[in-house]
C-alpha cells in the first residue's frame, strides 16, 4: 500500500484504514449513482418510444427481458436496443469522468521511492 510509504510509523494504521474506507465508499456511492443514471436514461428514452411501458415494466424486465417485454412488435425491437445501448453511454460516461478525475487527482500525490539503498 502506498499510503505506508508516505506517513510516520504511528499514522500507519489510521492511514491504511482511510485509504480502505475510500476506497469501499466510493464503490458503494458511484454504483448507486451508476445504476440511477442507467435507469433514469432507460425510462426516458423508452417512454419516448411510447410503446405503452411503465417504469416498473422496464426496469424489471432487466437485460435479457427486454426482448421478451417489446415481443409481438418486432418494428420496435431494434429502437428499444438502441435506447438501451445510449443508456448504457450514459452510465459509461460516468466511468470514463471519474476515471479522469481519479487520475488528475493522483498527479498531486508525492512520488516517493519506495527501494531502501
Amino acid at each position: 500500500m502506498a499510503a505506508q510509504a508516505a506517513v510516520q510509523t504511528r499514522d500507519l494504521p489510521i492511514a491504511s484504514s482511510l485509504v480502505t474506507f475510500s476506497q469501499q465508499l466510493g464503490g458503494a456511492i458511484f454504483l448507486a449513482i451508476g445504476e440511477t443514471i442507467f435507469s433514469s436514461s432507460l425510462i426516458n428514452n423508452l417512454q419516448s418510444l411510447q410503446l405503452g411501458l411503465t417504469p416498473s415494466q422496464i426496469t424489471g424486465a432487466g437485460a435479457t427481458g427486454i426482448r421478451n417485454l417489446v415481443g409481438a412488435n418486432t418494428n420496435a425491437l431494434p429502437m428499444v436496443l438502441q435506447m438501451y445501448s445510449q443508456s448504457l453511454r450514459e452510465t459509461f460516461r460516468l466511468c470514463i469522468i471519474m476515471g479522469g478525475v481519479s487520475l488528475l487527482l493522483a498527479s498531486f500525490v508525492e512520488w516517493k521511492n519506495l527501494k531502501r539503498i
